[in-house]
């Protein structure tokens, strides 16, 4: 299920029980429970995919920057995402 982008602020964004898609926007979002075993992903711009940059969060989780886009996601590492890279990333066009 596709998840709202958190708008332009910094917030906190949580999914369901099964795959959740997380849009990545304006701002510092939070993912809480963001599961590679249920399939969740997350969604980078198009126009912005390839600024898409993953690194290890020094207060916890995993940062994920791109363009004005930031994400911290807790429960997975920056090594475990990258070996992921094409199942947890897709491209969205921005509207």
């Amino acid at each position: 299920r596709a998840l709202p982008e958190g708008g332009s602020g910094n917030n906190i964004l949580a999914g369901g029980k099964n795959a959740d898609v997380f849009i990545i926007s304006i701002g510092i979002d939070t993912i809480t429970d963001f599961s590679l075993e249920e399939g969740d992903q997350i969604a980078v711009d198009a126009d912005k995919f390839s600024d898409l940059e993953i690194l290890t969060n020094p207060l916890g989780g995993t940062f994920i920057g791109s363009g004005l886009g930031q994400m911290v996601v807790t429960g997975i590492s920056a090594t475990t995402m990258e070996e992921n890279f094409e199942a947890l990333f897709v491209k969205h066009i921005a509207k």
